[in-house]
């Protein structure tokens, strides 16, 4: 009878922690990213306003996510005709001081975002808005919103724990078929043997820096200093000379390009013969080596990988190169 009651009483023990009795051991939740609302429903050729919202978070200073969704069914709605690219709305609970990425990418169904606050403004506790996004339905069916990576961080650039909610959206209707635009023939990225000798510089001598915008490639950038595309992408490590990303810091190197062929040409950020500019603040600087990330070197040298990223425009935070000469303010 005592060894009934014993195990009675351990029955009774468990049903009310997991109903959270009073004396129970309750694990708290931690700060939540999410997509509010969760699922909503939008016509075709209309538009809907979705928010990422955060909950329970404390000292936060700076914020990043990457969103996906189904480029077939929904786009994204440009929150800022007046800057190059496609961006989503910046929410009103961090101080947008620096927005280290704000793209959003009709063609492969990406939004990536990032964004930290600066001195004089101080960590915020809470719960709010980290961002807005505009989505206007392209077809029937409906298209997860859902998150790869999400990224929180205090004022000394470490991590804060946090979880991730979904969300989706539903297309109702059909589209209206209009005719589709005929495209302007665009530049192709195949280097050309004639154009650019694939011929590897013995030296890097750099004669300034440009930061590569929306829309340029190497040969745009080469046009605009006579520079040979493909030195440039040697100087700077680029793998993939078809393929440069916007924000990405490139140094220009003393190779001559005569004649300089037909075709769309970059603005100038520089004058060529010009001494370059020394980056100002920089206390240290770091080659980055296989395996590092801005988070480790941040942590090495007392920084914070916000301040880094701002000092190097490197729009995504997640991403940087082996070779690559960081600044350290």
């Amino acid at each position: 009878m005592k060894t009934k009651i014993l195990r009675l009483l351990s029955l009774v023990a468990l049903i009310a922690a997991m109903f959270g009795a009073p004396g129970s051991l309750v694990l708290a939740a931690g700060p939540v990213v999410s997509v509010s609302p969760a699922s909503s429903t939008v016509a075709v050729d209309q538009t809907i306003v979705v928010q990422v919202n955060v909950a329970d978070v404390t000292g936060l200073f700076g914020a990043e996510f990457h969103l996906t969704f189904d480029p077939a069914k929904v786009e994204v709605v440009d929150a800022d005709a007046g800057t190059d690219g496609i961006q989503i709305g910046i929410g009103d609970f961090l101080a947008a001081d620096f927005v280290a990425q704000n793209t959003g990418d009709n063609a492969t169904g990406k939004i990536d975002f990032g964004l930290s606050q600066m001195a004089p403004h101080g960590p915020v506790s809470g719960s709010g808005t980290l961002a807005t996004i505009t989505l206007k339905g392209k077809a029937a069916g409906s298209s997860n919103l859902s998150f790869t990576g999400v990224l929180l961080a205090d004022s000394g650039g470490g991590q804060i724990a946090a979880t991730a909610q979904n969300g989706s959206i539903t297309v109702e209707g059909e589209a209206t078929v209009t005719p589709e635009p005929t495209a302007e023939p665009t530049e192709t990225t195949t280097p050309d043997p004639t154009a650019a000798p694939t011929t590897v510089p013995s030296t890097c001598d750099f004669q300034g820096y440009h930061v590569v915008k929306a829309g340029e490639t190497l040969y745009s950038i080469g046009r605009a200093y006579a520079t040979k595309p493909t030195y440039i992408a040697s100087c700077n490590g680029v793998v993939n000379a078809s393929r440069i990303y916007v924000g990405t810091k490139l140094g220009i190197p003393v190779a001559p390009w005569s004649p300089v062929p037909a075709g769309p040409t970059a603005v100038k950020q520089f004058t060529p013969g010009d001494d370059p500019a020394p980056t100002p603040g920089c206390r240290y600087y770091h080659t980055v080596a296989y395996g590092d990330t801005l988070t480790a070197i941040a942590i090495r040298y007392g920084s914070s990988v916000w301040s880094i990223g701002s000092a190097n425009s490197i729009v995504n935070l997640n991403l940087i190169y082996a070779g690559q000469v960081l600044c350290i303010p």
